[in-house]
């Protein structure tokens, strides 16, 4: 049998439970939407890079990547810089040469998300970051 005190606990435990959860809810949603955004972000830069000729060489095709990936990100709100993408190409082909048809490129993009109560938490950078392949044309 219960005893009052213990059926006073479950009830506290419900209370507490439904004062926190819409907050870690939304959290949770900021970050997957953050998390989307920076995969979009990866996978418009790959597309790019793999459909786009390089017309000035690929030191300049790679800034032009690059320029694409913050355009993507930068709609959303999300800043992410051009030292949190990499950018590496893979001989497939086995040709001996990098960014030819036949080749694969690699976007890989990192953001750092500062939550807003992350000092309280003790939290104070959430690293997101994906990488897209795809073959170049």
């Amino acid at each position: 049998m219960k005893t009052s005190r213990s059926r006073q606990r479950t009830g506290q435990a419900a209370v507490e439970l439904a004062l926190i959860l819409p907050l870690l809810l939304l959290v949770m949603a900021g970050l997957l939407d953050i998390a989307g955004v920076v995969a979009s972000a990866a996978r418009q830069g790959a597309r790019y890079g793999a459909t786009a000729p390089t017309e000035d060489g690929q030191s300049g095709h790679v800034d032009t990547i690059r320029d694409r990936v913050i355009e993507e990100a930068a709609g959303s709100g999300v800043t992410i810089t051009r030292a949190n993408i990499a950018i590496t190409y893979k001989d497939e082909n086995a040709d001996g040469t990098l960014g030819n048809s036949g080749d694969a490129i690699v976007v890989q993009v990192t953001y750092q998300f500062t939550p807003v109560l992350g000092s309280f938490i003790k939290l104070n950078t959430i690293k997101i970051g994906n990488s897209c392949t795809m073959a170049i044309f």
